[in-house]
């Protein structure tokens, strides 16, 4: 997602300069659920695609972002981050409330 983020941001001038943030992508139904951590309530979308816009929207001001998105086992994978100190494909961000949950 970073060359596809990277270029929104070239072209609307954003600058990331927002907190950063971490986002969950899974399949509700028929549709796709998007949260921002901290917030309760989900933001549904008819299809992926759209899902992934959203995020990329809501992350063109972000200082950092992690993408975590559900697999078909039900458990969360990291799909997508520019965490800073860390390869996106190995390191996640530090561990939240949520990423607890989920080890229980």
């Amino acid at each position: 997602m970073d060359l596809v983020l990277q270029r929104m941001r070239d072209a609307v001038g954003a600058v990331a300069v927002g907190p950063p943030a971490a986002f969950w992508l899974r399949r509700r139904g028929r549709d796709w659920a998007v949260r921002r951590e901290g917030e309760a309530v989900e933001t549904l979308y008819p299809t992926e695609a759209e899902a992934r816009t959203a995020i990329r929207i809501a992350l063109l001001r972000c200082s950092a972002y992690c993408v975590l998105m559900q697999a078909d086992d039900g458990w969360y994978v990291l799909d997508s981050s520019n965490w800073p100190g860390g390869d996106s494909e190995q390191d996640p961000p530090a561990e939240t409330a949520a990423h607890a949950a989920l080890r229980r």
